[in-house]
């Protein structure tokens, strides 16, 4: 700014219920300068959906497959034993509410992160099927306090070992 260079207009980063990190300095920076932000990998790479049972076991199919280099990036990233208990029970308040768990991640993205006007949520998808899916879970349902703390505490347990936004 100070040598005339135009600034971005958008960041994209890697923002969801378990990478937060950027709250705490690269979202005000952003807000300072009138930056918006592009979220991505609203899921965690599919983490916050799939039991720990499915990412654990499910080597041959999925993104934690650590025979690929995205599978060892995305294991490295939210396979931890402290991500594996969070996201069970984080899991449990879902079923308690009868809600998909991305249905509370985006709506949280939607309606309670630090995500504004301006700002948006990119959708990844392997098939027309899991896009329409990802699109009809982004409509915002409204979350109760309850699973809005579950979320709370979600990040509570993982943010120690959460990754970095410049990751």
């Amino acid at each position: 700014k100070q040598n005339n260079y135009i600034l971005p207009s958008v960041y994209q980063g890697n923002y969801n219920a378990i990478t937060r990190k950027s709250e705490q300095e690269l979202f005000p920076l952003l807000t300072k300068l009138g930056i918006h932000f592009y979220a991505y990998s609203p899921l965690a790479g599919g983490f916050l959906v799939k039991t720990s049972d499915q990412i654990k076991h499910g080597q041959d199919t999925s993104r934690f497959n650590t025979s690929t280099v995205i599978g060892q990036v995305y294991t490295n990233l939210y396979c931890k034993q402290t991500f594996f208990s969070a996201l069970e029970a984080f899991h449990k308040r879902c079923e308690k509410y009868h809600i998909k768990p991305a249905e509370v991640c985006f709506s949280w993205l939607l309606n309670h992160s630090l995500l504004k006007e301006g700002d948006a949520i990119i959708l990844g998808a392997s098939s027309i099927e899991q896009l329409m899916e990802s699109i009809h879970d982004s409509r915002g349902i409204p979350l109760n306090a309850d699973m809005i703390q579950a979320l709370e505490d979600l990040w509570k347990v993982v943010q120690n070992e959460a990754p970095s936004y410049y990751i």
